[in-house]
């Protein structure tokens, strides 16, 4: 079988907000203000081809995979600042957004990647093998706001393989190992990533559910993080290895014609290991917390063709921070869902996220960042 696939996207994003310049040794209700702005475009091109032959022997089964992939990658992004007229906290008198600001940095960056890659599969009594290797050649380009050009070039082999064994009709149990290599910013190591996965999978008979398990243990190396200086800039710095164990827990289960019910719980143990900036070795990863879980119920109402469902999340604590200096609130949201087949390939859809409209602190740089509020979404949908 021979399949080919191609997909062009581009995207605009224009980003700008008015912040707080204050100090503990402010004296009265004046706040100095600034501007802050991006603007961002970026396009892509990608495609492949791909050769794939199943045959069935004796005593097992096998599907090879065989391809190349090409992808185009450009980003043109500009950041702006200024200073805003200071405000009075005690009575406001807002300004609204300035007429021009001036640009601090710009960068015109383009990255191709030609990949090859082959994937095996094979199926024998209760084992089932995958094993698979990929090259990628990396080549990036970039300008920056003086007009200097840069460019870089690299050439990376990644492996994968997984153990799956059928325990019974109901257990399933598999073992796995994936490397990855993600494009790196010119002058820096390609960020390199491995991750060790154990995990098994649980169907029993007489019910429609599925209940999973997996523990991993996962290590990047060459992470490229951006980290608040002193004087309130922003800088790219390298993390020269971190790692994150855990392990994850999920539920799906149809309790009756009408109720379901689908849960998970994820709990993730984060360290740096080596850093170039020693102090921050030992800390935790910014903005990833220890423990996250969900759970959802689905209820069909009798005698239509429509379904409510009710959901929460609950997001623990975290640190804001490379430097683990500041630290999140723990939360816990809810959700809901309406979706109705009006006619035969038709769907009706509507969403409702952050019911209560609660406000938190998710993330503190040079700014503090807030959660989205109440959200509701409608979604009208026909298939042919």
């Amino acid at each position: 079988m021979l399949r080919s696939n191609l997909r062009y996207s581009e995207l605009t994003d224009d980003f700008g907000y008015v912040y707080i310049t204050d100090s503990p040794t402010r004296v009265g209700t004046v706040v100095d203000r600034g501007y802050f702005g991006t603007d961002s475009d970026a396009d892509e091109l990608i495609g492949n081809l791909m050769l794939q032959y199943d045959a069935r022997f004796e005593h097992f089964d096998s599907s090879t995979l065989a391809g190349v992939e090409y992808r185009d990658a450009s980003t043109d992004d500009s950041s702006f600042y200024g200073v805003a007229a200071p405000i009075d906290l005690a009575n406001p008198v807002y300004t609204g957004a300035p007429a021009s600001l001036n640009i601090y940095a710009a960068n015109d960056r383009d990255y191709k990647t030609k990949s090859l890659f082959l994937q095996q599969n094979i199926s024998l009594h209760d084992f089932i093998v995958a094993a698979g290797v990929r090259h990628d050649k990396l080549d990036l380009s970039s300008t920056d706001i003086s007009g200097v050009n840069a460019s870089d070039d690299f050439s990376e082999t990644s492996l994968r393989g997984a153990l799956t064994y059928m325990v019974s009709d109901e257990i399933s149990t598999y073992i796995s190992m994936v490397e990855s290599v993600a494009p790196p910013t010119i002058g820096v190591d390609p960020e390199r990533g491995k991750q060790y996965e154990v995990g098994a999978k649980y169907a029993p008979a007489g019910i429609n559910a599925l209940f999973s398990a997996a523990i991993y243990d996962l290590t990047r190396e060459n992470l490229t993080i951006a980290v608040v200086q002193p004087d309130g800039s922003i800088n790219r710095e390298t993390v020269g290895e971190s790692r994150a164990r855990g392990f994850d827990l999920e539920a799906k289960a149809e309790l009756t014609d009408n109720l379901s019910l689908v849960g998970g719980y994820s709990y993730i143990d984060s360290e740096v290991i080596r850093d170039n900036n020693a102090s921050r070795e030992g800390n935790q990863f910014g903005q990833v917390p220890k423990h996250s879980a969900s759970l959802w119920t689905y209820f069909g109402l009798p005698g239509t063709d429509m379904s409510v469902g009710f959901g929460t999340r609950y997001l623990g604590s975290y640190y804001f921070d490379a430097a683990n200096t500041a630290e999140s609130d723990s939360t816990m949201l809810f959700d809901a869902a309406f979706n109705y087949p009006i006619v035969e390939g038709t769907d009706l859809a509507i969403n409702v996220s952050n019911i209560l409209d609660e406000q938190y602190v998710v993330g503190s740089g040079t700014a503090d960042y807030y959660n989205p509020g109440r959200e509701i979404t409608a979604k009208l949908s026909y298939n042919w």
